[in-house]
């Protein structure tokens, strides 16, 4: 928004104010009239006065926060265009006593969308359709046989910046190294969860093996442990039960 109108300020009636012609030539927001070819004045709209009521007691700077917020979040922000008046008197309205914030501008426009505001109507650009082929090449031209849907080859699969995938500093492989080297040197199980599953049915069968007393024991224990089909699991399962049998065995002897 560029310039502001105070048609409340002037001594003319707001709906005969008008800009000088070097005045109306200029870009920007709102502009209370203008002259037309003829010369006669161009009278305000309801919604632009309704805007000039709702503007008192801002300034250019709070307009330009609005103007940039408007189109960030894509409501409908044409200066010719009355459906722009009226979201920009809805939200000065509801603005009263806020800092004009991003944050406070989108909590005011979903607080009059919804039950606080009783349905206020905002207007909202229309949205384009992501599927119609206008959109999806680089350029498409229906009357134009050389135009292109989609991006060519030599457009595609050029990234922007260099690969880092040979580094093993930026790829990763340089902490997996330490990592490994940690584990081993503790002793820690394989991240890999099937190494850890057995790391840890290895340890059960080694206990159960460490109960035998005698070489003879332990090695009967670990000979029923490698006999067993059917993973370290069940390995591990026939050693405790083997165990628990010489332990059973060894009470009865007492």
């Amino acid at each position: 928004m560029r310039s502001l109108c105070r048609p409340a300020s002037c001594t003319q009636c707001a709906t005969h104010h008008a800009f000088s012609d070097t005045q109306a030539k200029r870009p920007g927001w709102f502009r209370t009239s203008d002259l037309s070819e003829s010369g006669s004045l161009k009278l305000r709209t309801p919604a632009q006065q309704k805007f000039d009521q709702a503007t008192k007691g801002y300034t250019q700077a709070h307009q330009d926060i609005l103007d940039t917020f408007m189109r960030k979040v894509h409501l409908v922000s044409d200066p010719n265009d009355d459906r722009t008046f009226e979201n920009c008197t809805a939200i000065f309205n509801g603005m009263r006593g806020y800092d004009f914030t991003h944050d406070n501008l989108l909590y005011i426009v979903q607080y009059l969308q919804g039950r606080g505001g009783r349905g206020t109507k905002l207007h909202w650009e229309q949205r384009k359709d992501p599927d119609a082929p206008e959109y999806r090449g680089h350029r498409f031209d229906r009357n134009d046989p050389n135009a292109y849907r989609f991006a060519p080859k030599s457009e595609t699969n050029r990234p922007s910046l260099p690969s880092h995938s040979g580094n093993k500093y930026l790829n990763g492989e340089a902490e997996r190294e330490k990592r490994e080297a940690e584990r081993k040197r503790f002793n820690k199980p394989d991240e890999d969860l099937m190494a850890g599953h057995n790391y840890v049915w290895r340890q059960v069968m080694d206990k159960a093996i460490a109960e035998g007393r005698t070489h003879s024991e332990r090695q009967r224990i670990a000979q029923v442990a490698q006999q067993t089909p059917g993973g370290v699991r069940l390995q591990a399962e026939a050693a405790e039960r083997e165990a628990a049998l010489i332990r059973k065995d060894r009470e009865r002897g007492r």
